[in-house]
C-alpha cells in the first residue's frame, strides 16, 4: 500500500484519529466546554505586527513560538530513535505568490526540491516544520518503522501520532512551553464541574 493511501485511511478511521495527540500554543485554561478555544490570540505568521491581549506580536516573538514548535518534533524524533520522515502527503498551493523575504528564502528555497515520498533527514526537518507552520505547504510526515505521524492542521494544530507514552509527550511539549491535548482538559473538567 502506497504511503498516501494508509494516510488516507487513517484519516478515515475514528479508531486511528482518537490515537492522535494534538499539541498546540494555547492554555488550556482558554477552551471553553466544548472544547472551542475563547482566548485573543494570534494564529498565523501574517498576525506579525497585530496585537493581541494589548501586545503586538513581533517577528522575534513569532520565531521564538514557532522554534517551540520545531523543539518538539525534534524531541519527538529523538526519543523514537526516529532519523528520518518520509513526506507521506504534500500540498504546496500557497506558494505561488510568496514574496521572498529574509525570514523565507532558505525556506522557499528548500521547498522546490520536495515531493512525496522523499525522506527528510533530520537535519532537514526543521525547514518542513517552518514550511508547514507558515501554511506554504501542507505536509503529513511519517516514519512507518517507528509508527509516527506529524501532521499540522490550521491555527498552529499540531497532531502527532506516537508510540511514546502520554506523559512522556506532556513533559516534551511543557518543557517548550507548549500544551498536549488542551481540549480533552477542558472537556474533562467541565465534566468534573457539572458532576
Amino acid at each position: 500500500m502506497r504511503i498516501a493511501d494508509l494516510i488516507r485511511n487513517r484519516q478515515n478511521d475514528l479508531n486511528w484519529q482518537k490515537t492522535m495527540h494534538c499539541i498546540v500554543k494555547y492554555q488550556p485554561s482558554l477552551y471553553d466546554g466544548n472544547g472551542c478555544y475563547v482566548g485573543d490570540e494570534w494564529t498565523s505568521i501574517s498576525d506579525i505586527g497585530n496585537s493581541f491581549n494589548g501586545k503586538e506580536l513581533t517577528l522575534e516573538k513569532y520565531l521564538e513560538v514557532e522554534n517551540h514548535y520545531v523543539n518538539t518534533i525534534l524531541d519527538i524524533l529523538n526519543k523514537t530513535g526516529t532519523k528520518y520522515l518520509t513526506i507521506g502527503y504534500l500540498e504546496s498551493d500557497n506558494l505561488i505568490d510568496q514574496e521572498i523575504t529574509p525570514i523565507n528564502a532558505e525556506l522557499l528555497s528548500f521547498v522546490k526540491g520536495l515531493e512525496a515520498n522523499q525522506r527528510i533527514g533530520i537535519n532537514k526537518v526543521p525547514l518542513i516544520i517552518k514550511l508547514c507552520l507558515r501554511e506554504y505547504v501542507y505536509a503529513v510526515l511519517v516514519n512507518l518503522k517507528r509508527d509516527l505521524q506529524i501532521e499540522f492542521g490550521y491555527d498552529y494544530y499540531m497532531y502527532v501520532h506516537t508510540q511514546l507514552e502520554t506523559a512522556e509527550l506532556q513533559e516534551i511539549a511543557s518543557n517548550h512551553s507548549l500544551y498536549l491535548n488542551p481540549r480533552q482538559s477542558s472537556i474533562s473538567k467541565e465534566r468534573t464541574v457539572v458532576d
